[in-house]
């Protein structure tokens, strides 16, 4: 279906069953009821993905990494989320942000979450460059073709890592036990 032809579905489906066509309900928001820690575990859970295909990448990088950085910029991007709805950001005002990491950071900053230096900057240069667009949609598969320089798979793997930890430890501070998930074999769980 075409963009535009479900988003007039689902303006339809918005009207308001009370006979008035012209009367439409409030706009629905995906992700009204989620919580800080429903969205660190979906950030947790995309973390771990990460690390078993890292762990596995001798034999599955023949053309790209991008799979692997994808999975660590959505752990990325979900801790940020996880952070800000935890500072009391409603989810309209987080899905906003879009993939702009740097504004998410910037907020999450303001509202206390405390990360490394080297974090912060591997956030800032690594947005600034477009790195998660980047691998979404302007790869080149093509086995011995040089393509744009990311950053290394450790630094971003890092920034992840510390990340996971100050979003946790922010959560945990609320009372909200999180059970630590296995460490991976490289040991950077």
């Amino acid at each position: 279906m075409a963009q535009t032809d479900w988003r007039q579905a689902e303006a339809k489906n918005a009207l308001l069953n009370t006979g008035n066509e012209d009367v439409m309900s409030e706009p629905k928001v995906h992700g009204a009821g989620v919580t800080p820690y429903g969205i660190y575990l979906l950030a947790e859970s995309y973390h771990a993905s990460a690390d078993f295909l890292n762990s596995a990448r001798d034999w599955h990088f023949r053309f790209s990494d991008h799979p692997l950085r994808l999975l660590y910029f959505q752990a990325l991007e979900n801790y940020l989320r996880s952070f800000l709805r935890l500072g009391g950001k409603k989810p309209e005002e987080i899905r906003r942000y879009s993939h702009d990491f740097v504004a998410m950071l910037d907020d999450s900053t303001a509202l206390g979450l405390s990360v490394r230096k080297d974090v912060e900057d591997f956030i800032r240069s690594s947005t600034k460059r477009g790195d998660y667009v980047q691998i979404r949609y302007h790869f080149v598969l093509r086995e011995g073709e040089d393509r744009r320089k990311q950053p290394s798979i450790e630094a971003l793997e890092n920034a992840v890592s510390q990340l996971e930890k100050a979003v946790r430890m922010a959560i945990e501070a609320t009372g909200i036990e999180i059970i630590p998930r296995a460490k991976s074999e490289r040991g950077n769980g």
